[in-house]
């Protein structure tokens, strides 16, 4: 079985579409000339180029049929292709062809691209397969939410046994990319962390001629038994002893790689639960970390009582945990511009720091079989030949 080969700079789905659309047409020799110019202005660490606003640089920065092309896949696209990231989205369209480049040298939309463009299953399950994009939600299809540090070792794990990809670095990268396009394409959503919808199970529910499909029912029920660990969990934590609690997010900071790790909730300190240092690049910062344990949402005077409290501890950041969540002007003052940071870590998100780091829960290896067709073919020509 062939390797799999994965698009590098993976596009957006609809990205991909209005790629395929708006180059019909265009020569590879103008497109690749475009892309020249482009990347011939990236600039340096110390001039760095602007490259916000496609209106500007396309006329400042380009000319003559350059800019002339650049301008038609903006416009021509409502603003989706932007001319300095096509690459990847090339790549894609001509790997699979979605687009042939004829005799003359232009670039022509091919069914196989009309296909995929209106979503055909076929097609879709063809390319999810060959880029790894039908893995990526099975993993996520066995998760309540997942964000992509979460999911990154398994992928890793799955690129190293099917490709000739080792690399940390490309395998988060391409995990990421696929995660966008599954949720450009409806299967996935985001809001913190990635879930799964019932269009992404519904779609892999019809892959079951392939090997993926097979794999849907195992993966339905680790969602399913992971989903009443979860709640069992959750359960758990709201009926908690207070100061065991903020033990038990103690624990969870010494297990993401927080060092001096002291719970300080006995003598409140200031309305601080945990302080802790983290190793950012080469220097060590303070961190002070404040616990709740209510199921209701936080507003924003937490965020400036731990804000406050930072000198206190000599701190530079502040994390707050809670089973709850945050109100929007709690969200809106934790970010505020100048201000010491506030990371903000709700319910759903701490379970999954607790699942990831095996925090009061235990993962288990189970061995599936898959049938083999192939041995038995083998022994019939075999046998056919005697």
């Amino acid at each position: 079985m062939a390797k799999l080969a994965l698009t590098p700079h993976f596009p957006r789905y609809q990205q991909a579409c209005e790629f395929v659309r708006t180059v019909d047409g265009i020569p590879l020799a103008a497109l690749h000339s475009m892309m020249s110019a482009i990347r011939q202005q990236m600039g340096t660490p110390q001039e760095q180029v602007d490259w916000t606003e496609p209106d500007t640089w396309i006329s400042t920065r380009l000319g003559g049929q350059d800019a002339d092309l650049a301008r038609r896949m903006w416009s021509e696209s409502r603003g989706v292709v932007n001319p300095r990231h096509v690459r990847g989205t090339l790549t894609l369209a001509r790997r699979h062809e979605l687009i042939e480049v004829d005799a003359g040298g232009v670039c022509r939309k091919t069914p196989i691209g009309d296909a995929y463009m209106t979503g055909d299953l076929v097609t879709h399950q063809r390319i999810d397969g060959l880029e790894g994009v039908d893995r990526v939600l099975l993993l996520l299809s066995s998760r309540t939410s997942a964000t992509t540090p979460e999911l990154l070792s398994e992928w890793l794990d799955y690129l190293r046994s099917e490709s000739s990809i080792y690399s940390e670095a490309f395998a988060r990268h391409s995990l990421w990319a696929r995660l966008r396009y599954l949720v450009t394409r409806g299967l996935a959503t985001r809001n913190g962390s990635y879930v799964i919808t019932t269009e992404g199970r519904e779609y892999l529910d019809r892959l079951k001629d392939g090997h993926v499909g097979a794999d849907s029912d195992v993966a339905r029920a680790a969602f399913s038994h992971n989903t009443r660990t979860q709640e069992k969990l959750k359960e758990a934590l709201a009926e908690m002893n207070p100061f065991l609690f903020e033990e038990l997010v103690g624990e969870l900071l010494t297990a993401m790689g927080y060092q001096d790790v002291e719970v300080t909730a006995a003598t409140g300190d200031k309305g601080v639960d945990v302080v802790a240092s983290i190793q950012m690049g080469i220097t060590d910062v303070t961190e002070v970390i404040q616990v709740k344990r209510r199921q209701s949402n936080l507003g924003r005077v937490v965020v400036d009582r731990l804000r406050g409290a930072l000198p206190y501890h000599k701190a530079i950041r502040g994390t707050i945990v809670t089973l709850g969540g945050f109100s929007a002007g709690c969200k809106e003052a934790a970010v505020f511009p100048g201000a010491a940071p506030i990371t903000l870590i709700d319910g759903d998100r701490l379970l999954n720091l607790l699942f990831q780091y095996e925090i009061g829960v235990s993962k288990r290896d189970v061995s599936v079989w898959d049938f083999d067709p192939g041995y038995f073919a083998a022994g019939d020509n075999e046998l056919s030949d005697c």
